[in-house]
């Protein structure tokens, strides 16, 4: 029992921080980190019966600001804005050089509709492409430019999509032992 009260107590730290990054008050300092809203959606409702306080603060919350979520991707239970948004985010947090669609499905898209992204903001000038056989390929085009206008950015920019569905599956787990 004392492994899932450490897992609750992290990941509510965690939410409320998050959270506090998007204005909530709360007890614990906002989050440094890049906030994915529907991951933080997905999070709060697994941990609701834990601190119903969460709940409502959250609740309140999308009362006011429900028009950021994501729809789609809230229902087809994946973790932005919109795929050119979670792309740039995806990208700047990656070390290398080039991508192609399949290298970021792990953000919550197709490959279809990631490639189609991919090509507005290459048309766009931010990327790159080449073409190898029927492969596409992306690279930076004004990553510096991006990198000054965000500035500061944060040293990591984490996968919650990937991250909280771990750690929803440890706590469904530690709650069923």
């Amino acid at each position: 029992m004392a492994a899932r009260a450490t897992l609750v107590e992290q990941l509510l730290d965690l939410a409320w921080s998050h959270w506090a990054a998007l204005g909530v008050a709360g007890a614990v300092p906002a989050a440094d980190v890049p906030v994915d809203l529907e991951a933080l959606l997905v999070l709060t409702a697994d941990l609701a019966p834990e601190d119903p306080r969460l709940r409502d603060e959250a609740l309140d919350w999308c009362n006011r600001f429900h028009g950021f979520a994501s729809k789609p991707r809230l229902k087809q239970a994946l973790f932005g804005v919109g795929a050119r948004a979670d792309i740039t985010g995806a990208v700047l947090s990656r070390r290398s050089e080039d991508f192609g669609a399949a290298d970021l499905v792990f953000i919550g898209y197709s490959k279809r509709n990631l490639a189609e992204a991919l090509d507005m903001l290459a048309a766009a000038g931010l990327f790159r492409s080449t073409r190898t056989g029927n492969r596409v390929r992306f690279s930076w085009q004004r990553r510096e430019q991006l990198s000054a206008l965000l500035a500061p950015l944060p040293d990591v920019i984490p996968v919650w999509s990937s991250t909280l569905r771990v750690m929803s599956g440890f706590l469904d787990l530690l709650t069923r032992m």
